[in-house]
């Protein structure tokens, strides 16, 4: 009995705190994202709300399930024999959290691919039949609320649901790898720019959906290897908070000064090397600008010879640097221009140096 109730509560607490724990994270990258991006599009800030309420939906409905087999129906063998009403709830919540992860990832797949849409329309497919999955399987649990076996009568459905969100996540993250690590570093000659290697890791984790996949292989494992306990939940309440994270995570690891871009190789991936499809998410090359100031000296025939400027220049007839011609061009720098870049279709700048400075001859 005792074992039963570690396997099954226990687990079941454990996993709440760590929903719990997961949630917090997901608000505090969630207040950074508004705090550095108050200015995105409607539809992505209203993306990241929407997000961080359904993690915590998620997590509240995680916590009064731990509060009633924990407090409440504790060794109650009857009550315990119950469907909650959470695990009806957690089909719905977790799967459409999943499913809007998945369709962003797809979504910046399609962009940094060159909008290659034969992967993109395969994993979603399987993506919507996954979900499809998940909503049967709320719907028997909502149908049979007075017995808990009902949740392991449609264990055959549940690995359809796992092992088709294991397949997108995994496939998902293997091709952001190819697009946005292993290509850039290949065409690069192997120099990667690393600040913090740590760090780095991380944002490439979030960045390719490999958080994701990771806590669905982890979810698959304890399924299959513990198929009458709980222990599945270590990562299943997590799992929605672990997804909004990585969306939110993927937002954050953007330039606050570079246009809302994603990440350095989606410019390098797209068509032209100009702009990413990426509706407005597109990372912007830097411009190298070379400028130089001409200053024109006009000499004068009645005012000063030839010969009396070369003596006022030092430029006699036994000069070592040669004649010294009437109009001369000399490369300056004393004096700031203006710059201007105004970027074109094609990536390039235009450089506004403005009016030569023109000396007047008796300056020397």
């Amino acid at each position: 009995m005792s074992s039963a109730i570690v396997s099954t509560v226990g687990a079941l607490i454990v996993a709440t705190c760590l929903s719990c724990f997961s949630c917090g994270i997901v608000v505090s990258l969630a207040g950074t994202y508004f705090a550095r991006f108050p200015r995105d599009k409607l539809w992505i800030r209203l993306a990241a709300i929407v997000g961080t309420l359904w993690a915590i939906m998620d997590t509240v409905f995680n916590a009064t399930w731990a509060y009633k087999w924990g407090v409440t129906y504790f060794m109650q063998i009857e009550k315990l024999a119950l469907l909650p009403f959470e695990l009806t709830a957690y089909c719905f919540v977790m799967s459409t959290a999943v499913l809007a992860v998945q369709l962003f990832y797809l979504y910046r797949l399609f962009a940094v691919s060159n909008r290659n849409w034969v992967p993109v329309a395969v994993l979603g497919a399987i993506s919507f039949g996954c979900y499809g999955i998940a909503l049967y399987m709320g719907y028997v649990c909502s149908q049979n609320p007075d017995n808990i076996l009902a949740f392991a009568e449609i264990r055959t459905q549940s690995w359809g649901w796992f092992g088709g969100v294991g397949l997108v996540d995994l496939s998902i993250t293997a091709l952001m790898f190819w697009y946005l690590v292993f290509k850039p570093k290949r065409e690069s000659g192997g120099m990667v720019k690393a600040s913090s290697p740590l760090k780095q890791v991380v944002l490439k984790a979030a960045q390719t959906n490999a958080l994701s996949a990771v806590c669905q292989i982890a979810i698959v494992i304890l399924y299959a290897t513990y198929p009458t306990a709980t222990f599945y939940t270590l990562f299943g309440l997590p799992e929605v908070k672990i997804y909004i994270g990585s969306f939110l995570a993927t937002l954050n690891a953007r330039s606050p000064h570079a246009s809302g871009a994603f990440d350095e190789s989606v410019s390098r991936t797209s068509r032209g090397g100009g702009k990413g499809g990426f509706g407005g998410f597109s990372a912007q090359q830097p411009v190298h600008v070379t400028v130089r100031q001409e200053v024109n000296i006009d000499a004068e025939d009645d005012d000063i010879s030839l010969g009396s400027r070369k003596d006022a220049l030092g430029l006699g007839e036994g000069s070592t640097r040669g004649s010294f011609p009437a109009t001369a061009h000399y490369a300056t720098a004393a004096t700031p221009y203006r710059v201007q870049f105004d970027r074109t279709a094609g990536g390039d700048a235009e450089v506004d140096k403005g009016r030569p400075l023109h000396v007047p001859h008796n300056a020397f």
